[in-house]
């Protein structure tokens, strides 16, 4: 991967091996807000999506077991759920929901996939239903 000023630095990754067609792959969230997908192998870029404006940073990324469907945010209160198709290359923003406040600094998907969770930059921890983004409760920190 070379070093590219318009994308920034590379705030979230997630690497994983497809035996269907034998590649070594890797999603890459780029500060500027771009996610990238990445063949190690071919040593190059299959898709890219820009989400959002390049003004506000994706600092976070969550992926699902089989990796064609995830969800970033960052700086602002933009969250967006994503999925890829990796046969057709695209990227496809599915929805995208605003947040109360400002900053999401981490995002983890349970297991099972029914539930999210965030870590806001205003010290609370949000769970979310994966199906539908219906907010199910708040932590304070």
């Amino acid at each position: 991967i070379t070093k590219d000023k318009k994308r920034g630095m590379i705030m979230s990754m997630d690497a994983f091996y497809t035996q269907q067609r034998n590649q070594i792959l890797v999603v890459l969230v780029s500060e500027s807000g771009i996610v990238d997908v990445y063949d190690v192998r071919a040593s190059k870029i299959l898709c890219s999506h820009q989400f959002g404006s390049n003004n506000s940073p994706l600092t976070c990324m969550t992926l699902n077991s089989h990796k064609k469907h995830g969800i970033v945010a960052g700086a602002d209160r933009s969250l967006y759920a994503f999925s890829i198709r990796y046969q057709t290359g695209v990227i496809k923003c599915k929805k995208e929901m605003q947040l109360k406040n400002d900053g999401v600094n981490i995002l983890k998907l349970r297991r099972d996939e029914k539930i999210f969770a965030l870590g806001g930059w205003d010290h609370r921890c949000r769970i979310y239903k994966w199906s539908t983004f219906e907010p199910l409760c708040i932590l304070k920190g």
